[in-house]
């Protein structure tokens, strides 16, 4: 699956720089939305469960020149659309997990290849919700529902192309390594996840 989504990044990338590249002005205030693919993998204990499908983000930042070193500051918040069910008929167990929100905030660096085109990397917090759901026999009307808030680091890389004075296209892939959940187990962090997004922005 990590493949797929290298596979997914690649093609984000030259949709990204197939983009015409018209404008220089890459400072001040921005928002914007992206989506793509991801793949989860969460640490229940028993074993790992991966999620697989599409996210989406909404993003706010601002950014300066410096020569040709772009700085900057972004946060975001994304949601998405993976779940997995499982079931087990021996016992009458049926569980089902799934990913909703999360909250990212990251400072970025970036380079200005040429007028309008800037490939850039990120460091920064990331943090997340997960809900499951437990039916077993007994239960009837009442299933047993939970949460868990998890947060960790998010590493980032990617690319902007000015499309016009004021509108941009981002390619960008992330991977968050999440931690510091309700519990831990064997030692390690709960899980992470890499998604692959294309999006587009528009700068004030």
């Amino acid at each position: 699956m990590t493949r797929k989504l290298l596979a997914a990044l690649g093609i984000l990338f030259l949709a990204a720089t197939a983009a015409p590249v018209r404008a220089e002005g890459i400072e001040g205030l921005y928002i914007g939305a992206a989506a793509g693919p991801s793949l989860s993998t969460w640490d229940f204990g028993n074993g790992d469960v991966d999620f697989s499908g599409p996210r989406g983000t909404l993003f706010l930042g601002y950014g300066v020149m410096v020569d040709r070193i772009y700085l900057g500051l972004e946060g975001g918040y994304g949601f998405g659309l993976g779940s997995v069910r499982a079931r087990d008929d021996s016992l009458g167990l049926r569980l089902g997990v799934a990913e909703r929100h999360e909250f990212t905030i990251a400072p970025r660096i970036g380079y200005m290849v040429k007028p309008g085109l800037v490939l850039f990397g990120s460091v920064g917090y990331q943090a997340a919700e997960i809900r499951g759901r437990l039916d077993a026999p007994g239960m009837g009307a009442y299933p047993l529902v939970g949460r868990e808030h998890l947060d960790g680091l998010r590493l980032g890389v990617g690319m902007e192309a000015s499309v016009t004075n004021n509108v941009f296209m981002r390619g960008e892939y992330t991977h968050t390594w999440f931690d510091g959940g309700d519990h831990h187990h064997q030692g390690r962090g709960p899980g992470s996840r890499g998604t692959a997004t294309l999006g587009l922005g528009y700068r004030f």
